[in-house]
Formats: structure tokens, C-alpha cells, sequence
């Protein structure tokens, strides 16, 4: 609620009114001396100027549009700082995917190529239908599974434990022959290699970290006194220069997470239709669902935390414009 707090006195003969003054900010005002009201904390704006002294008191639909506007500005800025932070995560764990045989790593890839028989589906365009059944042969019992991240890939020889390396030269010399007759491996390297881009995810964390700092510097709660020695704990509103830095790198960051997460999305997609067509009765594939949803999540934060923002850069300029 905004106002100040105004005292009247009343006799026979007059009236007295107090008027205190208003700073920059917004405090709650602990109760002491004459002009405390009942016993608890209430929520006040303070302005920058002096309001005159009059002999009525503020408007009430001035206090409840000042209070509103209060309430949405203490809400964004706790929510813009979980979001932030909690998309930070989310984009480290992604990025993280099966760069690690711990438990869960292996869960977040962006594709899957694995050995399974199936019936080879027939199409006129196949010059050579009987291509797919000498290469169900060749295949023969191999069972291995490899998932690539971005920065990882994940071998699953004989359904047992992972391997995960970085380095694919590394996982081939731990399987044998038979276990990888069509050399699943090198072609999921080829994908990480070749296809996968994790850097403007980076960029978008580095962008994220610098808005997360940005927000750490709000002004938080200090105690002063007025005028009439009253105790209160301020809290000033944030530079509007800091907040507009910080939606411009925030929004920046939003549109490298986007780019990045279609970018996966399709290529990943289009990866796993060429693999399984082309080991058509031998091979199947999958896009990681998992990253998916962490890559369009993150994205979902950042788009948040951009709106939010932007109202609280919005919400500060109609306070302003109230004093």
C-alpha cells in the first residue's frame, strides 16, 4: 500500500494533521511513538518527493493501484531470480548428457542408434529389396546401443553397463566386431562431430550467469529513520539502466537457447529417419525426449524471466509517474 501516514487530532477547536516526508523506494514501517498505528508491519511506497500537506487524506483507489503495482514488482523479482537460476541448471544438465557413465547422464541424449530386428519395410523406390536381408545377416546377434550428447557419447555393448568417452576411437577399441558390425559408433560420432553445435547454449549460460549477477545487485533492505525518528526498513527500486542491461542480455540469451534447441530438435530428427531407413529390418533410432523437453523448458525460463523484466521496468515507470 503507498501513501503516507497522515495523524489527526481531533477537539473541539481544530484539527492537526502530520504529514511525513517520502523517499525513493519502498519500506515497511516498524511501529514507534505517537503516529504508530496497531501492532504489526505495514507495507508502504515511499516516493521521491514531498507531498503537500493537505487536509484530505490520499485517495484509496491511489493506494490499492500503488499497492498492485508494489505486489507485481516484489513477486517478478522473486520469480525472475528462481527462473534464472534454476535455467542455468537445467541448460548445464543438458549439456552435460552422456559425457559421464554416472547415474542419469546416460538418460539425457539427443539421439539413439541401436541394433533390433524388425520386418524391412518394402517400398517401390528400393532398387534392391534384397539388400536388406544380406544385411540382417551381417548384423547377425549385435545388440549395441551408443547415445550421443554434446559433448559425450554413451556405448551400450551387450545391454550391461554404459561407456561414455568423448572420444569414439576410444569406446571402438572396447567392443568387438561382432558387437558393432555396421559401426554404430562411428556414425554417432560423425553426428556429434559434424551436426551438433552446443556452443551458443554456452554463450546463452555465460548471458544468464551476467543477467543472474545483474539481479544480485538490486538494492536490498536497509533500516533508516524519518523524520520523527520512526524506524523503517527501506528498499530502494533498482537503477533503470542496470534493468535495462539486464532484459537486453536476458532476451539475447532467450534467442541463442531458441535457435540452439530448433537446431537440435531438427537435426536430431532428421538424423534418426536417415539412420533406421538406411539399416531398414536391422537398425532402429530415437531422439531423446529427455533433452527435448530440458532444451524447450530452458527456453520456456528464459521467455519468463524477459516478461517478467519487462513488466517490472514498466511497473517502476508508473510508479514514478504517480508521485
Amino acid at each position: 500500500m503507498a501513501s503516507g501516514t497522515h495523524t489527526t487530532s481531533s477537539s473541539s477547536s481544530s484539527t492537526r494533521i502530520i504529514a511525513r516526508k517520502f523517499h525513493v523506494g519502498w519500506h515497511r514501517e516498524l511501529p514507534c511513538g505517537h503516529a504508530a498505528l496497531e501492532c504489526g508491519k505495514r507495507l508502504t511506497l515511499c516516493l521521491n518527493r514531498i507531498r503537500p500537506i493537505s487536509g484530505l487524506p490520499p485517495r484509496a483507489d491511489d493506494f490499492d493501484r500503488r499497492r498492485n503495482h508494489l505486489t507485481l514488482y516484489v513477486a517478478l523479482f522473486s520469480s525472475q531470480l528462481f527462473a534464472c537460476l534454476t535455467d542455468r541448471l537445467i541448460l548445464a544438465l543438458l549439456l552435460a548428457g552422456c559425457s559421464s557413465s554416472s547415474p542419469l547422464i546416460p538418460g539425457i541424449f539427443l539421439l539413439s542408434i541401436y541394433y533390433k530386428g524388425y520386418e524391412a519395410h518394402p517400398d517401390t523406390a528400393q532398387v534392391d529389396y534384397s539388400f536388406y536381408g544380406a544385411l540382417k545377416s551381417f548384423a547377425g546377434n549385435a545388440q549395441l546401443q551408443a547415445r550421443v550428447g554434446y559433448f559425450g557419447i554413451c556405448v551400450n555393448p551387450d545391454g550391461g553397463s554404459w561407456l561414455c568417452s568423448n572420444n569414439a576411437t576410444a569406446l571402438a577399441k572396447e567392443v568387438s566386431v561382432d558387437q558393432d558390425p555396421l559401426n554404430l559408433i562411428w556414425l554417432a560420432a560423425q553426428f556429434k562431430d559434424m551436426i551438433v553445435f552446443p556452443y551458443l547454449i554456452i554463450i546463452a549460460i555465460i548471458f544468464a550467469f551476467i543477467c543472474l549477477l545483474l539481479l544480485a545487485t538490486f538494492p536490498g533492505w536497509h533500516e533508516e529513520e524519518d523524520s520523527e525518528g520512526s524506524e523503517r526498513e527501506v528498499k530502494p527500486f533498482p537503477s533503470r539502466p542496470v534493468s535495462q542491461i539486464a532484459l537486453a542480455i536476458i532476451f539475447i540469451s532467450s534467442i541463442f537457447v531458441l535457435v540452439s534447441v530448433l537446431w537440435q530438435h531438427t537435426a536430431s530428427v532428421a538424423a534418426s529417419v536417415i539412420a533406421q531407413d538406411f539399416g531398414n529390418g536391422v537398425v532402429k533410432s530415437g531422439v531423446g525426449s529427455s533433452a527435448m523437453v530440458m532444451g524447450w523448458f530452458s527456453f520456456t525460463l528464459l521467455i519468463i524471466v524477459t516478461i517478467g523484466l519487462l513488466v517490472m521496468i514498466l511497473s517502476i515507470r508508473v510508479l514514478s509517474s504517480m508521485v
